[in-house]
């Protein structure tokens, strides 16, 4: 038995050990930090025409919102963008958050994925911005964006924030955050005219305004509240530039409109849909040029504009290409400012080269780029006697070259750890197979598997010798090392393989060609969610698969198919919105009494025999008490019924902590104990619903009931493997649909505080991504719990069941692995990345999930144990 638990300890233990491996991997291979330190600044041009930048920063604003058929909404910047500045689109790539956008903005830089590991609140890694270089700088806004840009507290750079508890997504007035940032600034400037370095040259003003982001998430974008908050920052935006007039009355003053990242017709963002990407962009005044003619352009060109229209050294890290076409200047100066860039650009290539050829014994350079020919084409540009318009071309050329050749270093040794990694991760699927294609060892031994194991161990020596000599991190250690430690790891199973062969009768091919499908359709789903309606029709059909069958009740086979189907409709509506539809949620609260007076009736009463204590019979009760309270709270809440709902949110609090408490108190039978936990978090759940999510769990908790039954009353067939193997498959497709059901990548990335509006309004990103992250993971809780209670009722081996749920997953993961883009539209990597990232989580919540099942199941109270 401790054999046994020691060989399932260390499986799961390797496995978390694995999958975190995976997920460093790509991070660090297609998502590391861009960020290099060392290079000398440039400063973008000696020619500035403006002696001070405004920069209006709309949070949330999309550029539907106020461009094409919406212009109207706000007529101040509809009559700027067509009579007095460029304007355009500013294409923004995941995450489409606050951070990385401003980020981007204002340092020239996409996020950096080492952020995630950091930290979201505060700014988690050094880098250079504009707000750095700036002579004096005055940003004003929100406490969680503002401060990211003076880390160091430089004294030129001066914080005015708002008290975050402003910001209240249960306040109907959304404008409240943007008047304030209006009024400090006005009275900034008018307290602050007559110091000494108001008016110097290479001022910043930095304006944040969360309100149209808070209006969106609160009541949507297309709300009059959203329209309203348009409307007052358009005002608002005429009357400070007046004010600058007024004050300063040189007309040396540049202003630009732009936003961190749109939003949803759902009121959220994160992902890469064209309402979250589309960003306006609006510039006028000093140095913009009047041209009514759409410019597009990225991001992360914002930063090097501004710098080149106050004359600012670029910043250090900046990848954006400055858009001249904004410019108002002449044709030579668009050239030097341009040139200007490109040498700033180059200054990271090179730097990041050498770090390179520094830890490298045979470093293969960039055929199209060295130092030496860049030096040639840069002079050849600088002194061109061709036109203007044919130079800035040939620089634009040039440019992109450099953004090759820093790519190209960036993800040097990318394909060599990928290669590793991928080796290592065969072997550990092989491994896996061993466990559970073969439950018969055999005393075959071989003497050459010895002198395998000598050569893995001489090999993993001369890997640790050359990452030692070539200063490599410690990553790199664990990256090269890993096939060979998993080789290792393989040959020390190696009598498996003797007996390892795969039995092709009648009913192990109908079992594989099972197996095949569902695996198919699981990747497939994450595309189209379709495919999960097309696996629950194939689930609804598993269970005739075992010939014991023909002995089930026909009116549990009947109640299977009949919810399986129903469960399938799911992943074809719409996707999940964040509007409150009151008729599905009463329909979702029916669905669910249903389901309770189904357990009270046909499995309380079943089992009550087992509830010795009075008081465990009434913790049931208590919980119907529980969700039904629940339910008229969160009614209460999302309907606006009472002005002041923080009373109602303490309720809240309670009851989800006191349902919980409750678990505990219940009965020892185990199936029993699962309703109990069951609706122990129904409260929770019901307090974060918005649509038809209610009705879909409600279903899904018939469903494991069903299954649950069904495993119960079947026998087990000849071979256990196979039955084993059907089980897990079964549990992995409820946990798919469980976690796609009413919603798919897109909408999961996408972040609403609305979700948790029973629970927070005021802004709190950590404690509303755990709630959030509580209510997806709560359906494969239940599944997990209802998984353990088969395995121990059926007598599954917990081992090769593990074995089988990693296999599953890690075929999944190796092939999302290799779909992963880090070019494209950001539509594209954001859904690329989060389908891999998906897997890895979800097979580590299942491990870590199953452990808490397994403490929920059979944690005790002092009443428990005196029985």
């Amino acid at each position: 038995m401790l054999f046994k638990n020691y060989e399932i300890i260390s499986i799961v233990v390797l496995g978390i050990f694995i999958h975190i491996l995976l997920l460093i991997t790509v991070f660090d291979t297609h998502f590391k930090s861009p960020l290099e330190h060392g290079m000398t600044p440039v400063k973008s041009t000696p020619y500035s025409q403006a002696k001070r930048l405004v920069l209006f920063s709309a949070d949330g604003l999309r550029a539907e919102a106020i461009l094409g058929e919406n212009e109207n909404r706000a007529p101040y910047l509809t009559s700027i963008r067509k009579n007095r500045g460029s304007w355009g689109v500013s294409h923004t790539r995941v995450p489409t958050e606050s951070r990385p956008g401003h980020v981007a903005m204002l340092a020239g830089i996409f996020e950096d994925p080492s952020a995630i590991f950091k930290g979201w609140k505060h700014n988690p890694v050094d880098f250079d911005s504009v707000i750095n270089q700036s002579r004096n700088a005055w940003c004003l806004g929100s406490p969680d964006i503002v401060p990211i840009f003076n880390k160091d507290r430089r004294q030129h750079i001066s914080v005015y924030t708002y008290d975050s508890q402003m910001q209240d997504f249960g306040n109907k007035d959304t404008i409240l955050l943007d008047r304030w940032v209006f009024e400090k600034t006005e009275w900034l400037l008018w307290n602050l005219k007559d110091s000494v370095n108001f008016n110097d040259s290479g001022n910043i003003f930095f304006l944040h305004l969360l309100g149209l982001d808070t209006a969106g998430h609160a009541f949507k974008p297309y709300s009059k509240e959203y329209v309203d908050n348009i409307k007052f920052v358009d005002d608002k935006i005429s009357y400070i530039e007046k004010l600058f007039h007024n004050i300063f009355q040189d007309d040396l003053t540049s202003f630009i409109l732009t936003s961190d990242h749109g939003m949803t017709n759902w009121g959220s963002h994160g992902s890469g849909l064209d309402h979250e990407t589309l960003t306006p962009i609006i510039a006028w005044g000093a140095g913009i040029k009047i041209d009514n003619t759409k410019k597009d352009i990225n991001q992360i060109d914002i930063a090097p504009l501004i710098s080149s229209l106050v004359g600012l050294n670029y910043p250090t890290n900046n990848l954006g290409k400055l858009p001249v076409a904004y410019l108002n200047i002449p044709e030579k100066y668009k050239l030097h400012n341009s040139l200007t860039n490109i040498q700033q650009l180059f200054n990271i290539f090179n730097v990041k080269q050498q770090k390179i050829e520094k830890s490298t014994f045979l470093y293969k350079p960039y055929k199209y780029l060295t130092e030496h020919n860049f030096e040639k084409i840069f002079i050849e540009l600088w002194h061109s006697n061709e036109s203007s318009e044919v130079v800035l071309k040939k620089s634009d050329i040039l440019f992109n070259e450099i953004l090759k050749a820093i790519d190209y270093c960036h993800n040097y040794f990318m394909y060599y750890i990928l290669f590793s990694v991928s080796i290592g991760l065969l072997f550990w699927i092989l491994l896996l197979s061993t466990s559970v294609f073969n439950n018969k060892k055999s005393n075959f031994y071989d003497t050459n598997v010895d002198l395998f194991k000598i050569l893995t161990i001489f090999y993993n020596l001369i890997v640790t010798s050359t990452c030692m000599v070539q200063s490599f991190s410690f990553l790199y250690y664990i990256y090269f090392l890993f096939p060979g430690t998993m080789l290792y790891c393989l040959l020390h199973r190696y009598y498996c393989f003797s007996g390892f062969s795969l039995n092709f009768s009648v009913i192990k091919c109908k079992y594989y060609i099972f197996i095949l499908s569902c695996i198919i359709f699981f990747i497939c789903g994450f595309h189209y969610r379709f495919c999960y309606s097309i696996m629950m029709v194939v689930i609804s059909i598993s269970i005739f698969l075992n010939p014991e069958s023909a002995k089930i009740r026909r009116s549990l086979k009947i109640s299977w198919v009949g919810v399986c189907s129903f469960l399938s409709i799911f992943p074809l509506l719409p996707l999940m919105s964040t509007k409150f539809h009151i008729v599905y949620f009463v329909l979702g609260y029916i669905s669910w009494q249903f389901f309770i007076f189904y357990i009270d009736i046909f499995h309380f009463n079943r089992f009550s025999i087992h509830l010795l204590h009075p008081r465990q019979a009434k913790i049931f009760r208590m919980q119907k008490i529980f969700f039904n309270i629940s339910f008229i709270n969160a009614l209460i809440i999302s309907q606006n019924i009472l002005e002041n709902v923080t009373f109602l949110k303490f309720i809240s609090w309670i009851l989800f902590l006191i349902s919980i408490l409750t678990i505990p108190y219940s009965t020892d039978c185990l199936e029993i104990r699962i309703f109990c936990i069951i609706l122990a978090l129904s409260p929770f759940y019901i307090m974060t619903t918005m649509t038809y999510e209610l009705i879909f769990l409600s279903f899904y908790c018939i469903l494991l009931t069903l299954w649950l039954h069904i495993e119960q009353n079947l026998k087990p067939i000849s071979n256990v493997d196979l039955e084993n193997f059907r089980k897990c498959v079964i549990f992995v497709s409820l946990i798919l649909i469980g976690f796609f059901g009413t919603g798919n990548i897109a909408s999961l990335n996408s972040f609403d505080p609305m979700w948790v509006r029973c629970f927070l309004t005021v802004f709190s990103p950590f404690k509303m991504t755990i709630l959030i992250v509580l209510k997806l993971i709560l359906p494969i809780l239940y599944a997990t719990c209802v998984f353990r209670c088969i395995i121990l009722n059926t007598g599954m081996n917990l081992k090769n069941s593990f074995c089988t749920i990693l296999l599953i997953s890690d075929v999944m993961v190796f092939y999302f692995m290799y779909s992963i883009k880090n070019e494209g539209s950001w539509l594209d990597i954001g859904i690329s990345l989060s389908n891999f990232v998906v897997v890895e989580c979800l097979t580590l919540g299942v491990i870590v999930l199953y452990l808490v099942a397994y403490f929920l199941t059979n944690i005790k109270t002092y009443w428990n144990i005196i029985r």
